[in-house]
């Protein structure tokens, strides 16, 4: 946690604000101009679970409704896949620094664009910034046919939340969902999970590690929008 400069209250109507602050040699290492719309595109492991990855007619769609509500016409992507980042957004700058110049840009951003990752909340909840922020609707099952939050917690106040369609809307409105999302999981889920079941890695736990790791570089080389 170098990034970081964590103060202890007693008090107990502290604020998320008041625990994590970032330094400010790194606030200002990674300043982000106001007319600029940070983009927090998720890529590594993401692309072996393609349901988390988030098509292109969400950020095409984001990338509209940001410049007319906001008039913002200059887009900086932070990402922790550069390669594949260049791929599908090749006209914009892409970010190219450690985590703690990712979590400073989206912490200075006064606009974003994020995708259904949880780096995201910390730097954006803890920002002194008043933030315009738009968030994919349901969060890690984005556009899933059953309209449920694949995680009812991830569902923050004073974010927009973009459905498929690129409608936005706010926490209020998906508050309902969230909640009926919520109760169905409770009537029809319980999970349990041993130590094997969650060691278990299948046909991969055979593969000795560098040569996994070689594979995965050459192939994320090749093919940058399908591994990472």
């Amino acid at each position: 946690m170098a990034y970081f400069r964590a103060s202890v209250t007693s008090s107990v109507t502290y604020k998320l604000k008041s625990y994590i602050r970032l330094k400010p040699a790194l606030i200002s290492k990674t300043a982000v101009p106001d007319d600029t719309c940070v983009l927090n595109v998720r890529g590594g492991e993401y692309k072996r679970h393609k349901n988390l990855i988030l098509p292109m007619s969400y950020w095409e769609r984001a990338i509209r409704n940001i410049r007319e509500q906001a008039g913002v016409e200059k887009f900086l992507v932070v990402t922790d896949d550069v390669k594949y980042a260049k791929t599908i957004f090749p006209r914009y700058e892409v970010l190219r620094g450690g985590v703690g110049d990712c979590y400073a840009a989206l912490y200075n951003a006064r606009h974003l664009i994020l995708s259904n990752s949880s780096f995201a909340y910390f730097p954006t909840k803890t920002s002194i910034s008043k933030k315009f922020v738009i968030a994919p609707m349901h969060w890690a099952r984005f556009g899933n046919p059953f309209k449920r939050w694949a995680s009812p917690a991830n569902l923050y106040d004073s974010w927009l939340w973009q459905d498929e369609s690129g409608a936005l809307h706010t926490y209020q409105a998906c508050k309902a969902g969230r909640d009926v999302t919520e109760d169905y999981y409770r009537a029809h889920y319980f999970v349990r999970s041993t130590p094997d079941q969650l060691m278990n890695k299948g046909l991969r736990q055979f593969v000795p590690v560098p040569i996994r790791k070689f594979a995965k570089r050459l192939l994320s080389a090749i093919f940058p929008t399908r591994f990472g």
